[in-house]
């Protein structure tokens, strides 16, 4: 199981809906669309890059 890395909440392996991005060769999962927009604005808050 991973955790969205912008708020932490716990994502299941099948969900319908996906939101899914990738930085620098890392592919990262969402619980929201917003969240990931809000990491591809700055992934540097939130992994260390």
């Amino acid at each position: 199981m991973q955790e969205c890395p912008v708020c932490g909440t716990n994502l299941y392996a099948n969900r319908e809906t996906e939101f899914v991005t990738r930085h620098i060769g890392q592919q990262y999962r969402f619980c929201s669309a917003e969240h990931r927009e809000e990491f591809e604005n700055a992934p540097g808050e939130y992994v260390g890059a």
